[in-house]
This record gives structure tokens, C-alpha cells and sequence, in this order.
């Protein structure tokens, strides 16, 4: 009883309600061009502009972008990521903030205290992001 895709990408739903019917259309999808940043307590806010704590574009995919190194948080740190809707070209201005209610859920996570999230669990994470879903992704580190 479930909907099999046949080919790989994105697409949307409409669903009428009166008539029951789904309509399913593959659409095309570029990511716009933007800069991301991790951003928290951890450092102050200081994160936005910070090559330290840019998210890079995954080779592979462009909707995924990765901080190339992790991060340390402890108990009670706030994060959220920072967004510029250009990549370091001029004039490029702040475009939005993506917090707690964009982030994947995470039992080491507090999503429910307030805009950010708040680390519950201290640790080294993996730092990920969705330009397309808008999810934001900590994955602890384990060693």
C-alpha cells in the first residue's frame, strides 16, 4: 500500500481532500548559493563570518553542507546555525537563523526551552545541514 519512487529527486504533493485525490510532480531544484555557520553559546555567538565554524558544501550532494571539524559543548550550551544568502560575494547580507525547530531530534538535545537548542549531554559532535529540508544534524562523536 505505499508509494514507491522510481526515480531519485524532489518532488511535491497536493492532496485534495474533497475529491481524495494526490497529484505527485517531480520538480527541478537548485540549492540557492548562501554561507552557513554554526553559532552558540559555545563561542560567544561568535560563529557568523568565522570560517572556523562554516558548514562546507558536500561534493556529492549540493543540499548537504558539513563542518569539516567538530564541535565541543557542554551541559546548558545554546546552538543554532546562521544563514547569508551569499557565499562570501559583497553585498551579502544575514538571511535567517535555523534553531531547535530545525533540528533532527536528539535525545542529548533540549528542543523544547526556547529558539535554540540546548546541549543535555556533553560532548564532541558532527556538525550537518540540509539546505533543502532546512534540518540541521549534531551527531555525537564516539570514539
Amino acid at each position: 500500500n505505499n508509494m514507491k519512487v522510481k526515480e531519485d529527486g524532489y518532488y511535491t504533493f497536493v492532496y485534495d481532500i474533497e475529491t481524495t485525490e494526490l497529484v505527485i510532480t517531480k520538480v527541478e531544484y537548485t540549492p540557492d548559493a548562501g554561507a552557513y555557520y554554526i553559532d552558540g553559546s559555545f563561542i560567544s555567538w561568535g560563529g557568523a563570518g568565522n570560517e572556523s565554524y562554516k558548514l562546507v558544501q558536500d561534493e556529492t550532494d549540493p543540499n548537504v553542507y558539513k563542518l569539516s571539524t567538530t564541535i565541543t559543548l557542554a551541559v546548558g550550551d545554546e546552538i543554532g546555525l546562521q544563514y547569508y544568502d551569499k557565499d562570501g560575494a559583497e553585498g551579502a547580507k544575514y538571511n535567517g537563523f535555523f534553531s531547535a525547530k530545525n533540528m533532527v531530534a536528539n535525545a542529548n538535545f533540549d528542543l523544547t526551552s526556547g529558539t535554540n537548542a540546548k546541549a543535555l549531554v556533553a560532548g564532541t559532535y558532527n556538525v550537518e545541514f540540509n539546505s533543502y529540508s532546512h534540518l540541521l544534524k549534531l551527531t555525537p562523536v564516539t570514539e
